[in-house]
Parts: C-alpha cells; sequence; structure tokens
C-alpha cells in the first residue's frame, strides 16, 4: 500500500513530465541514426511472466477492451489473440498525432530521463511480496519505485498520452550479464528501433547494446510476443513492418 506522501507524489510527477513533453515538440527534434537495425522476430511464443495479470487489470493499457466496444477496435479483423476470453484489441486510448521520427525519438528522451528520474528500482519481491508483477508504478499505483518492466510500462503510457502512435511502441525482452533477464520498451521508427532502457541515460539503437534479446510484443496487446533472431545484421530496415 502507497504512503499517503507517495500518493501525493503521483499527479506532481505526471504534471511536471506533461509540462517538460509539452514544450519539447514544439521546438526539438533528435536525430535518428542512419542504418540503425530493426528487430526481427522468428516465431509466436508466450507472453513473458506478469503480462497476463496485468493484462487482467489493465484492459486499455494492455490494448484490449470489451467486445461491446470492440467494433470501434482498429485492425481488429488482423486480431488472432485468443488469449483473454471476451476481449479483443483496443481503439487508441488518445488521439495519435502525425508526428515525424525525429519528433517522436525527441518525446522518447524527454520520457525517457523523466520516468528514469521518477522511479527507483525496487524488486517485485520487496515491493509486492510476489515474484513477479507487472504496474505502472506512478499512474496505477501512486508510487515511485518498480522493477524494469515497471519502467517500461510507465513510459509507454507516457508516450500514448502524449499522442504517439500505439504501433510504434513495442515492449521486450533481453538478457545481459549485467541486468540478467530484462524488460525495455522499444520505439519503433522508420530509421531503426531505439531503446528506452532502465538502466541508461541515453538511448540506443537495439544494435549498438550489448543485450541478447529474447523476445518482441508483436501486435496491439501485451499479450502477444514472438522470440527474435539475434543476428544483428538481419535486423534491417526492410524488415519493419509497423504493427
Amino acid at each position: 500500500m502507497s504512503t499517503q506522501n507517495e500518493q501525493r507524489s503521483r499527479p506532481t510527477l505526471l504534471s511536471l513530465l506533461g509540462l517538460a513533453l509539452a514544450g519539447l515538440w514544439l521546438t526539438a527534434c533528435s536525430a535518428t541514426t542512419p542504418g540503425a537495425p530493426h528487430l526481427v522476430t522468428h516465431q509466436v511464443t508466450a507472453p513473458p511472466v506478469g503480462a497476463f495479470a496485468f493484462c487482467m487489470e489493465n484492459r486499455q493499457a494492455c490494448g484490449l477492451v470489451d467486445d461491446d466496444t470492440a467494433s470501434n477496435a482498429k485492425d481488429m479483423s488482423k486480431s488472432s489473440l485468443t488469449v483473454l476470453e471476451g476481449v479483443s484489441p483496443a481503439s487508441d486510448a488518445v488521439s495519435e498525432q502525425e508526428y515525424s521520427d525525429e519528433q517522436l525519438l525527441a518525446m522518447a528522451h524527454v520520457v525517457n530521463a523523466a520516468i528514469n528520474t521518477a522511479i527507483s528500482y525496487r524488486s517485485d519481491a520487496l515491493s509486492w511480496n510476489m515474484e513477479e508483477r507487472w504496474v505502472m508504478p506512478i499512474r496505477s499505483e501512486g508510487v515511485t519505485y518498480g522493477d524494469c518492466e515497471d519502467f517500461a510500462l510507465e513510459k509507454r503510457a507516457a508516450l500514448l498520452e502524449a499522442g504517439a502512435p500505439a504501433d510504434r511502441m513495442r515492449m521486450a525482452t533481453a538478457w545481459s550479464p549485467g541486468t540478467g533477464l530484462h524488460a525495455v520498451l522499444i520505439l519503433r521508427l522508420e530509421a531503426g528501433d531505439y531503446v528506452l532502457d532502465s538502466v541508461s541515460p541515453h538511448i540506443l539503437t537495439v544494435g549498438q547494446t550489448r543485450y541478447e534479446w529474447r523476445a518482441l510484443q508483436t501486435g496491439p496487446s501485451l499479450l502477444e510476443w514472438s522470440t527474435v533472431s539475434n543476428d544483428p545484421l538481419g535486423a534491417s530496415s526492410t524488415s519493419y513492418t509497423a504493427g
């Protein structure tokens, strides 16, 4: 349970983030990296532990809506999702804006820095007495701590609220000696895939990281995943398909 101080911090943090975002894409752009790779998926796999419970509690944030509102969902005909009974891919929670890749990357830099500053790392075992629990710490719990996927979920929510297209964002899992099994948010641009990471203030391309990529969210919901090929040369711009 969050303390009163932690609960009061939620609107303050969100307000500060909103102000930072509001002033950014009016003037700022970030240059993309020419020839940056995209992750290449291999075969369908189960979602990470924690995703199912998160989606049951946060259907809209997960990318799901009830069937009686599914007629308004985007790309519903493309979905083969059967993991949850009575749900379908959600339409966008907010109106998506037309941003260039450079503007989207600039937005991502602000969000990445703000969330990494606002949230402190704490394991699920310590926070919730659970081995794995996915949450949006600030938005859903009113706290300022979480583990790697919680940072990523909070960044995803912030970018969605700012009008970034949902099909440009994908959760991903990876492994490295320093982090062990790790989760990040991927920003999918025409120029390449960019990593919003809880352990770095910098946004790198997937080819600039030292991660061994494991799996990538491949559909509009957080329950649609595929394994990832780790051939860095194979992840070319021609392999990119939004959504």
